[in-house]
């Protein structure tokens, strides 16, 4: 100690700017890096006369006699560490505060208050900054280079100093000079009049007015005492805030108080920002928030708290306010709720979007929130920017890429004045670097979204920022189980992480259509967290947990197949499809083929049943084209292929894939695989016209499951089989085929086979002019949609069109026809060989019957509008076209209370034996029920009764 400098001293305090995050991005090449930093400063401190009083971690403390030594130790040190070689991902960089004083000397160093201000100007500095307190200044003013200067920073309330210090910023050549205003409170300006209490509008707020009215509604409610607006970094929080601010500031007495807390870090300085823009001084011995309740308790005022996230933990502070001022209200905005009494949670959604699912117009488009955000910035630097037809979509697209995000769409718009908005889309895969460049009259935060996310990742813990990097693997969310598995060797609780960050708006809740709580990212902040996760060496580890997860739900689907868990499992593989379709990527850019062939399996029959034939295929190929080994999996994954590749008419490809399915699956002695792939086997031959190889194949497969006991196989056989009769032209016995498989199929409750039986019955009963024909492709239709299958929707829509034609209907079935020709198109789906000559010839009725010019504009109508409309349509076509005379009441028809309940259960697809079963009656008394049905209702099948039923709203008893 007796080394020390003593008399007047001056202390010099640096430390790491970002040290944590710092050590997460480099990993074991932090201890390296540490000790650079370390030699640096301590060269610099030696080479200017001074001494090293303390290292702890990354924060160095020196002493120095004379204070423009301590100025040029500091301005070297921040030299050398610019110009050092780092590794490329860290941003190395120091913050140091200055001191001058008359410290006391003991056996540890040195005590007293200067060496406490000199650790507090070191605490609000930035990186890369340096920052002197007066005293310093005043000694160093005069002796200063011309290459040197000081910028004065103002007055500023430092924690645990009792009166504001002055402070100065150091600006050297070669040294960053531009920074945000240091972390505490400014308290030079003078406390804002009344009139001038809230920042200036930058311009009319757009797209927010539904939710500027609510906010403001809100606010006046008497028990409501604090707004908190959440949301995730540029959701426009603050605009909002401002503009719910001035909209009901009449409606308090002494007007609207504005705290901008976005520099602050210290929790302990909120109270100094309230009390200067009340004008409550922090002199006298009462502690400040006993003065600045004294200042509230007698008037009205609504306080706006600015970015509270910064200084969550002075919530408590805001709480006693509140509860000692009861004429007090308050807004604030945060990424997370402050858990108060008295507090509403106002999270603030994204801008509306025009909806991906539909055929947009220009109309649709201009009318979105988040494209007028994007119209008015755009014009603001190209002033002739306009919405075409030709540039709507692209300029929607952009829009919906950028999640409705005002930030986002307000730094990407002014990009029109270099290129077009299709060229904007091809680069937003990489948004984060697109999206910079915002005004430089706003916080350094809001010129890039970059900058805005991370100020948020900052704001979290180690184990939060680990967990929100490894969740950023999934692609289009991810269910808790998932996110468990990724995170499992964290070692933190996933479920009480991911509830922090869905606090913090870094993550969204949803609920999937299969009723499972999912979590979603913006794509801002999941790139980020990409990036991170990148850096922090952690990315091949979390996409192998990722192939690995996901490949074992694929497997689980394939294995559900057959049996009653099948529609559940393949919607579970709905939800999950962008993760399904990531994870074989990565499994086939790896090499990993065991991971790829697993995904193909599950993953390829899910693209066949859902009809996206298109989607998968190359995946598939490239994962069998890895691996020529005659294994189980290759077995496995060969079948679905087949089955896709004759969906695409792709017969020889098909055939061969199949065979060699059957070969490797009998030398395994895997009878049912067999008997899946001899039934495809039976389609291919049967759409080449060979129906004898179709009957054996498929008379071979219905052995094997009669074999293997397999109701599910059976009933698929049957189908297959009336498939065959059907283009024999034998409908009598495929009528009779498709009958027992829908009975099968209805006792395992299985929709999507169901709506296959129903749509062949329709084919026949079209055939020979049976108007049940529309109620058929109508039920099947319904049955369709609601699996999933876009192919049976389109097959139905080409049924419908046929009934329409023969109702005199030639314009609905042209735009019938038009949907399923675009629907075909898009999934990469053509018509059965055996039936296209069908939809031919409705073609070319409805085109005659139409006009020409009338048939094409009716077809391109059909073809642009969104599915979900189409589907509406052809629906409410099909109960049009049906003549059934069930539109009766149930009282006009006659039927029983009983007869109503059997009629329901009938339409909620259950069989005679469920029926009995479900209102204690033999299964002969339901038959006898239901012909008594038939008869008073003049129709001839359980299909027509369904009808009826859920026309007339029946609902089934309460106890089934």
């Amino acid at each position: 100690m007796a080394l020390l400098p003593s008399g007047t001293v001056t202390f010099l305090f640096a430390d790491l700017e970002g040290s944590t995050r710092l050590l997460e991005q480099v990993g074991e090449r932090y201890a390296r890096i540490l000790a650079d930093y370390r030699r640096v400063l301590r060269s610099a401190v030696e080479a200017h006369g001074g001494t090293e009083v303390d290292t702890q971690g990354d924060g160095v403390f020196a002493a120095f006699p004379r204070a423009r030594d301590a100025v040029a130790a500091a301005i070297s040190a921040q030299r050398a560490l610019v110009q050092h070689l780092w590794p490329a991902e860290a941003a190395v960089r120091a913050r140091m505060g200055l001191h001058t004083g008359e410290p006391v000397t003991s056996e540890t160093g040195y005590v007293g208050m200067d060496v406490h201000r000199a650790a507090r100007i070191s605490a609000v500095a930035h990186g890369g900054q340096v920052i002197l307190s007066e005293t310093t200044r005043n000694l160093v003013e005069a002796d200063l280079p011309d290459e040197i200067s000081l910028t004065d920073l103002g007055d500023h309330v430092l924690k645990d100093l009792p009166r504001p210090q002055r402070l100065f910023q150091v600006v050297a050549r070669g040294l960053p000079s531009n920074f945000p205003p240091p972390r505490s409170i400014d308290v030079t300006a003078e406390p804002p009049t009344r009139e001038a209490a809230l920042p200036a509008a930058p311009g009319p707020l757009i797209g927010r007015d539904h939710e500027a009215s609510k906010l403001q509604e809100l606010i006046r409610h008497p028990e409501i005492r604090l707004l908190t607006l959440t949301g995730p970094p540029g959701i426009g929080k603050t605009r909002l805030a401002l503009e719910t601010a001035a909209g009901v500031a009449g409606h308090f007495e002494d007007g609207v108080r504005y705290v901008d807390l976005s520099s602050m870090t210290d929790p302990d300085l909120v109270m100094y920002g309230i009390a200067r823009v009340l004008g409550v001084r922090s002199a006298g011995e009462r502690p400040l928030i006993t003065r600045v309740i004294a200042e509230l308790e007698v008037r009205q005022i609504l306080l706006v708290l600015d970015n509270f996230e910064q200084v969550v933990e002075a919530a408590p502070s805001l709480g006693e306010l509140l509860a000692a001022c009861p004429r007090l209200k308050g807004i604030t905005t945060s990424r997370e709720r402050l858990h108060l009494n008295w507090e509403m949670e106002f999270p603030v959604p994204p801008l509306a979007m025009p909806d991906p699912s539909r055929a947009l117009d220009l109309a649709e488009v201009a009318a979105s929130p988040a494209v007028a955000l994007f119209l008015d910035r755009a014009r603001a630097v190209s002033p002739g920017f306009a919405l075409t037809a030709a540039n709507a979509r692209a300029v929607a697209e952009i829009c919906l890429r950028l999640d409705g995000l005002p930030l986002a769409i307000e730094l990407c718009a002014p990009r029109v004045k270099l290129m077009a908005p299709e060229e904007i889309v091809t680069r937003l895969e990489r948004q984060l670097a697109l999206l910079t460049g915002g005004p430089r009259n706003v916080p350094r935060r809001h010129r890039t979204l970059r900058a805005a996310i991370e100020s948020s990742y900052e704001l979290l813990g180690a184990s939060e920022r680990a967990m929100l990097r490894r969740i950023t693997v999934f692609v289009g969310g991810a269910t808790l189980e998932a996110a468990e598995a990724i995170c499992a060797d964290l070692g933190v609780d996933v479920l009480e992480g991911v509830a922090t960050l869905v606090d913090k708006s870094l993550i969204r809740q949803e609920v999937s259509r299969g009723g499972l709580a999912r979590f979603g990212l913006l794509e801002s902040i999941r790139q980020f967290g990409r990036e991170a996760l990148q850096e922090a060496g952690e990315a091949d580890g979390a996409a192998r947990r990722h192939g690995a997860y996901f490949g074992e739900l694929a497997a689980r689907a394939e294995a559900a197949l057959g049996t009653p868990q099948e529609e559940a499992a393949i919607q579970r593989l709905g939800d999950d499809h962008d993760n399904l379709r990531a994870a074989l990527q990565w499994a086939l850019d790896a090499g990993d083929t065991k991971a790829a062939l697993t995904l193909s399996a599950g993953l390829g029959w899910f693209w066949y049943i859902r009809g996206d034939l298109g989607v998968g295929r190359p995946m598939i190929e490239r994962a069998l084209a890895a691996s020529q080994e005659p294994d189980e999996l290759r077995g496995r994954v060969l079948i679905p292929a087949g089955a896709i590749a004759l969906g695409q008419g792709d017969y020889a490809r098909a055939v061969g894939w199949l065979n060699e399915g059957v070969e490797i699956n009998q030398d395994l002695s895997r009878p049912v695989y067999v008997a899946r792939a001899l039934a495809f086997l039976g389609h291919g031959a049967r759409f080449q016209g060979d129906y004898q190889g179709a009957l054996r194949h498929h008379q071979q497969a219905l052995e094997i499951y009669q074999g293997a006991g397999s109701q599910w196989g059976v009933a698929w056989s049957l189908y297959d089989l009336g498939l065959v009769a059907r283009d024999q032209g034998d409908d009598e016995r495929a009528a009779s085929l498709f009958t027992q498989s829908l009975e099968h199929f209805q006792e395992l409750n299985y929709g999507w086979a169901t709506a296959w039986a129903r749509w062949n019955l329709g084919i026949l009963a079209e055939r020979k002019g049976d108007m049940q024909a529309a109620d058929l492709f109508s039920e099947a239709l319904a049955l369709y949609w609601r699996s999933g299958d876009r192919r049976g929707v389109a097959q139905c829509l080409e049924g419908l069109a046929a009934e329409a034609v023969r109702g005199g209907m030639a314009q609905e079935a042209a735009r019938l026809l038009g949907a399923a020709e675009g629907l075909r198109s898009t999934l990469g789906v053509p018509p059965e060989p055996t039936l296209r000559p069908t939809v031919k010839r409705v073609t070319e009725r409805a085109r005659a019957d139409a006009g020409e010019k009338t048939f094409a504009r009716a077809k391109a109508d059909g073809r642009a509008l969104p599915l979900d409309r189409v589907v509406d349509k052809a629906l409410a076509l099909g109960q049009g076209l049906a003549g059934i005379t069930a539109r009766r009441g149930a009282g006009e028809a006659g039927l029983t209370r009983r007869e109503q309940q059997v009629a329901a259960l009938v339409a909620q697809g259950y069989s005679n034996r469920q029926i009995g079963e479900s209102l204690a009656i033999s299964q002969r008394t339901a038959v006898s029920h239901i012909e008594h049905i038939m008869n008073k209702l003049g129709v001839n099948s359980r299909a027509q009764i369904a009808v009826w039923a859920v026309r007339q709203g029946l609902e089934a008893p309460s106890s089934v």
